[in-house]
């Protein structure tokens, strides 16, 4: 190898170098790797849930107000209205859900301040305030929304989107996603950079006894070959690299000439 080609000197600096180096380099590729995979799954996961907001738009023809009224229950009270509702749009969120297993979606009317995702048995009394503020922003503001609550390894992604029909806002669409599956994605990146990061430092402390290894080989064998030479100056030392090479050499010239001088 053309480290080892190199002086004891130059080896050592090397692969110190490298030590320090490689590490570092390796540690940068793992954050970005980390952030960029997790800002792109994301992004994946946003694209799905919008998709699955599309649909449920693109899917209802009508509007809560014709669906009551087709059902004769414009002065209905507001539990019979909500109840009605998630009994007719039931079929579109069931037949949605199953395309996008894992995925929570519905609807939400502006006007009764409720969500409609098909059960029967919820009427909306149990609102949140945090959700009531997104589907504001939905609604009012007449532009789609994205939330994220609970913890990073559990929480959820939120997405809302208002929902028009004659021009006019009269509520939302909305999915939800939990995080799990991302964060078990970005978990397994993480210990794949690291196991990167660990092959890199036992390359790099491999070289490092490698390169003493081999030092210490040299001067062992040229500890061997002055004890010989006390005894025979014609025997010749065995060529090493970089400055021990150069030792070799030139004991092996001192014995040539003192041969030459008994002689």
């Amino acid at each position: 190898m053309f480290i080892f080609k190199r002086g004891f000197g130059g080896q050592l600096l090397t692969l110190i170098a490298i030590l320090l180096i490689l590490p570092i380099i390796l540690t940068v590729y793992m954050l970005h790797a980390i952030k960029r995979t997790e800002l792109a799954l994301v992004e994946n996961h946003k694209a799905k849930l919008s998709k699955v907001m599309d649909l449920l738009d693109s899917g209802f023809h009508s509007s809560f107000d014709e669906i009551l009224k087709e059902n004769n229950a414009t002065d209905a009270t507001r539990r019979e209205k909500v109840q009605i509702l998630n009994r007719k749009l039931k079929s579109e969120i069931v037949e949605i859900g199953r395309s996008f297993p894992g995925v929570e979606l519905g609807f939400y009317s502006h006007e009764l301040d409720v969500i409609l995702d098909g059960d029967n048995e919820s009427y909306g009394e149990n609102f949140s305030k945090r959700r009531k503020q997104s589907f504001e922003e939905a609604t009012l503001g007449s532009k789609k929304v994205t939330d994220t609550f609970g913890k990073p390894e559990g929480g959820y992604l939120e997405t809302y989107q208002p929902l028009v029909r004659n021009g006019k806002v009269i509520g939302a669409v909305w999915a939800r996603e939990n995080l799990v599956e991302i964060y078990e994605r970005v978990e397994k990146i993480q210990r794949d950079a690291y196991l990167i990061i660990f092959f890199g430092v036992v390359v790099g402390v491999g070289g490092c006894f490698a390169l003493i290894g081999s030092f210490l080989h040299n001067v062992k064998q040229v500890k061997k070959g002055v004890q010989t030479l006390e005894s025979d100056l014609t025997r010749i030392l065995p060529s090493a690299s970089g400055e021990l090479g150069d030792i070799t050499t030139a004991i092996n010239h001192l014995a040539a000439r003192l041969v030459n001088i008994q002689n």
